[in-house]
Parts: C-alpha cells; structure tokens; sequence
C-alpha cells in the first residue's frame, strides 16, 4: 500500500482526535486546511529512507503523543498545525520519462534541457497558499503542447489547457480547476542557452500566450501529448 499525503492528514486527524477531545476550537477551515508541517517532513523522510508504512503510522502516532501534552494552549497548537506549506518549494506537473524526452528533443544543440514540469504554483506563492486539494495530486495528467516560443536565451512549450484531463477519471479540463499561482501563462520550460544566460524562469516574461509571427508570440506546431503526475516538490 502506498502512503500517501492523503493517508498521512488522514492519520494525523486521527490522532489529534484521540489525544485532544476539545477539537471543536479549530474551524471547518482549518480542519481541512490542516498541515502538521514538521512532522510530515519527518513522516516523508522516513519514507524516503525506507521505512514500512506501519512504522512511519508507528511514529507519528508517537510523535503526536509527545506533542498533545506539551501544547495544551489551543492557540499554540494551531500554530503548530497550521500555516505555510514549509517544505514544499513549488507545486507542479512533473512530465513523465516518455514526455521528456519527446520534448527534450526539441532542444538546439548545446543548450541545457529541462522538459521536467508544467508549474501549478511557484515557490514565491507557495509559502502563501493554502496548499494543494490532496486529491489532485497524482495522476497522470496529460495535455497537449500547441506551440513553441525560442529566442537566444530560452525555449518554451505553450500549454493548451483545455486539453487536460486527468486519466484516473477521464475528467477533461472542464471539470478540473488548476490554481495557478505565479506562472503567467501554462507552459512547459523546453531548454535553455547557458552561453547567453538563459534561465527557465525567463519563460514567464520573454514570451506572450499568443500564436503569431512576432519574437515575443508562439508558432504553432503539431499538437504534442505530454503527461504526468501532480507533485509537491520539496526543497
């Protein structure tokens, strides 16, 4: 079974509930806005290091017992439990390998290839949001390139959105409603010029969400099928 962060909120309720049974002085809101981010961080390390499923439950379980007794202040504990998305650096739509590389074959030669992400929220905006609905995140998500941008300094796919669908359900972008945070525009960073000092972020400024003829604007190409799964990444 695989642990998700779903599964961890979930086990994180549970024991707040069990340890706490004044519960009623967080609002609907912060229940479901509920992040125990240090001890998630600790939770996903543990997982990254290998660690069984029962012993990551095992230790938050612990770790929520030592924390119930010495944050009796309802104010302090939702500070604790509450706030910022610390840890989560940016949230986007990671391409899987068949997507890379089809993208990445776009790229000039000698330039550094990226064809990693479609970003949701960048990281200025992350530390701010309330987070990501835990039911977006996964997948895979695919959706359609329509056009590419290049300059001396960056290339960059142009995103149609309405081609997004989510395959678990085959919900088209109609009924799914990505928050977008940061990103002028939906697009995927295909390369850059390291020789002209190109950076991935110039994806946001260089180019406008427009087909046309002008160095600023996207030509189009035949539609490209990307997809992948909707991550949180962390620093």
């Amino acid at each position: 079974m695989k642990l998700t962060r779903r599964d961890l909120r979930r086990a994180i309720l549970e024991n707040l509930h069990e340890g706490n049974p004044n519960f009623e002085f967080l609002s609907d809101i912060d229940q479901h806005d509920m992040r125990v981010v240090q001890i998630q961080n600790f939770l996903i390390s543990m997982k990254n290091r290998g660690h069984t499923n029962q012993e990551i439950l095992e230790a938050l379980s612990q770790v929520m017992k030592n924390l119930m007794p010495q944050e009796s202040d309802p104010q302090a504990l939702s500070e604790i439990m509450m706030g910022q998305r610390f840890g989560v650096e940016y949230t986007a739509l990671v391409l899987d390998q068949d997507s890379h590389v089809k993208l990445a074959a776009l790229a000039p030669d000698g330039w550094k290839v990226y064809s990693h992400h479609m970003t949701i929220i960048n990281p200025p905006n992350q530390s701010s949001t309330t987070g990501f609905e835990s039911e977006w995140i996964g997948g895979p998500y695919c959706f359609d390139i329509i056009a590419v941008a290049v300059d001396r300094m960056v290339m960059t796919g142009l995103v149609d959105i309405n081609t997004l669908v989510d395959t678990r359900t085959n919900d088209s972008s109609g009924s799914i409603y990505l928050p977008f945070k940061g990103p002028a525009f939906p697009h995927v960073t295909i390369a850059t010029n390291p020789a002209e000092g190109g950076k991935p972020a110039m994806s946001n400024w260089k180019f406008k969400p427009e087909i046309g003829e002008r160095s600023d604007q996207f030509k189009p190409i035949d539609p490209i099928a990307v997809c992948g799964n909707i991550e949180e990444i962390m620093r």
